[in-house]
């Protein structure tokens, strides 16, 4: 209980120094989405936009969801390129 106690007194001061991060901080913690991101996704239309393979509609999505998710992660090894999973704004960590 002591522990959690001198932890809670830590992260009111770091909440107080640093609002905007601590407010990011708890909204990963809570497992919440950014207040815009849905906003964020593509729409598609049946009939009037191209049809795509699923992969290359999540891969849009995907992509419109990671420069507001910096917590967002994922992998697919060697498959990438082909599950059209590579992050636009990240890198490749196995390189």
């Amino acid at each position: 209980e002591a522990k959690k106690e001198e932890w809670e007194a830590m992260y009111a001061k770091y909440a107080e120094a640093n609002a905007d991060k601590a407010a990011e901080l708890k909204r990963r913690f809570n497992n919440e989405l950014p207040a815009d991101a849905l906003s964020q996704l593509p729409t598609f239309e049946i009939g009037k936009d191209k049809d795509l393979a699923s992969r290359q509609f999540s891969m849009q999505c995907l992509n419109a969801m990671a420069p507001i998710m910096p917590e967002l992660i994922g992998g697919s090894a060697d498959l990438t390129p082909s599950n059209l999973t590579a992050l636009k704004c990240s890198g490749d960590f196995q390189k």
